[in-house]
């Protein structure tokens, strides 16, 4: 008898435990806009791929530099860097990780048309293979912020090119199925690291806010990413908030009339309520931009005064220019509320503005074919060094080959900007690096290449089903969950 009741006991006790949810289902409004994990750097791309590729070193929740697959380095002169490589990974078709890989990964990027991840190549002169676990890169000049490089850079085995069908890096999570409304992960059974939680993710893309929340609300996703900060959702969803390291800014084209006119884009920049933004449609947990780098980051500068709000003067320019043709400004519907509010502001100083709010995918089709004369775009700080994040790849003028000025498509180009660049990536001295990056900054709010407008936080719903906390750079990484 005792036996028997061990018996049930047991096999209740199974059944209560298999019970317990281990697959996470994560929402965004948008799929990828690329499962190659060389080519885009921007948030959705980077924090999906981020599950599957790995890359030298890492950053943790906070930003702070953690090895990754290399797992250690030294300088032995001002020109070189020696990389370790950790032995025993494995990519996710059974093969080794080597030192080649490692140099196929680094010519790859080099080589890439279209690859937003060319930083490197200003700074990286060549990479040695010295063995199968050691490496060497020489620099064209003394370079101590090299290892912030290497965070975004995603290593793939050599030779591999089925980035679209067959995502294949280190990470803790293999890709098993892709559609164009979702991307399936399942645990790494080879994963070198800690062995995540969750066996399964599901990425999911759906345009709408009001489907995303219903879809959190009725159990059916544990995360949503990006959510109106006033949501009040139910009892059994968290609201979670990363800090303002955002830029929403307007960017557009610097060749095109009337975004060539100094005159039309300080008239605009001042006719921007920041602060009711802030307040109004962020309820304070966002702060108004008052230069490129946010609060916390290396290169903000903390004297810069604000960006004031003066619509009177603003009106007085334009009509100084004598503008009479409409602007196409643009943005996408999951920024609705501050697209209105600005095309608004637009208006309010004589500006004839034809606002069009669109479905993510429509939004960026536009933006990369010339389609707009204006658009509210965002930017992230993948590192918590500015200056490498936004400022080289922003607003240096566009060069390919050096990898210089990469997202640079607005054609911004000012000479001096440049050599203050130029000069702020080969010093040594610290104090001579800030002096530049607040000289660069203070050009860039005269010239107004883009006009910054909001640092706003990332809103998260989440369910009370797992534990995990947003991290700085917006990736979601399944291995960072927890099922309570």
């Amino acid at each position: 008898m005792s036996f028997r009741i061990f018996i049930i006991l047991f096999l209740l006790f199974s059944f209560c435990t298999s019970d317990k949810k281990d697959t996470v289902v994560i929402l965004y409004d948008r799929p990828p806009r690329t499962l190659d994990p060389h080519l885009r750097s921007e948030v959705v791309t980077l924090s999906i791929l981020c599950n599957v590729y790995e890359c030298l070193v890492d950053y943790d929740p906070n930003l702070r530099l953690i090895p990754k697959l290399a797992d250690n380095w030294s300088m032995p002169d001002s020109l070189t860097w020696e990389i370790s490589i950790r032995k025993g990974v494995k990519f996710h078709n059974h093969k080794l990780l080597t030192a080649q890989d490692v140099a196929y990964s680094f010519y790859r990027i080099f080589s890439l048309p279209g690859s937003e991840m060319k930083d490197l190549k200003m700074i990286v002169d060549t990479v040695i293979v010295v063995n199968e676990a050691l490496m060497r890169i020489k620099t064209k000049f003394p370079y101590h912020y090299l290892l912030t490089h290497l965070t975004n850079m995603a290593i793939v085995p050599k030779d591999f090119t089925d980035f679209a069908k067959n995502p294949t890096g280190t990470g803790p999570y293999r890709v098993i199925h892709i559609t164009k409304d979702s991307i399936v992960f399942i645990k790494n059974a080879e994963y070198y690291g800690r062995m995540p939680e969750v066996n399964k993710g599901i990425f999911k893309f759906v345009p709408e806010i009001s489907n995303r929340i219903e879809l959190i609300k009725n159990n059916k996703a544990q995360i949503v990413y990006g959510i109106p900060s006033d949501s009040v959702i139910s009892n059994s969803i968290q609201i979670l908030f990363a800090p303002s390291v955002i830029t929403r800014y307007l960017e557009y084209d610097l060749n095109k009339f009337p975004f060539n006119q100094f005159l039309f884009r300080q008239a605009i920049n001042l006719s921007i309520n920041r602060r009711e933004i802030a307040e109004k449609l962020y309820n304070n947990f966002a702060l108004p931009a008052n230069q490129f780098i946010p609060k916390g980051f290396i290169g903000y500068i903390p004297e810069f005064p604000v960006i004031p709000y003066e619509p009177e003067s603003a009106q007085k320019l334009i009509k100084k220019i004598g503008l009479n043709s409409k602007i196409k400004f643009a943005y996408a519907k999951v920024v609705e509320p501050v697209g209105k509010y600005v095309a608004e502001n637009f208006r309010s100083i004589g500006i004839d503005v034809e606002e069009l709010s669109l479905a993510a995918e429509e939004f960026w089709a536009g933006v990369e074919n010339g389609k707009f004369d204006c658009y509210l775009i965002s930017s992230i700080n993948t590192s918590l060094d500015g200056f490498n994040s936004v400022i080289i790849s922003s607003f240096h003028t566009n060069s390919p080959e050096r990898g210089m000025g990469l997202m640079n498509s607005y054609h911004y180009s000012n000479p001096k900007v440049d050599m203050l660049i130029d000069k702020a990536i080969r010093t040594r001295d610290r104090e001579i690096r800030l002096f530049c990056i607040k000289e660069i900054q203070r050009q860039l709010l005269i010239d107004l290449p883009t006009i910054p407008i909001i640092w706003e936080p990332r809103v998260y719903g989440v369910s009370r089903e797992i534990k995990w906390h947003p991290r700085l750079d917006q990736q979601i990484r399944l291995a960072e969950i927890e099922i309570r």
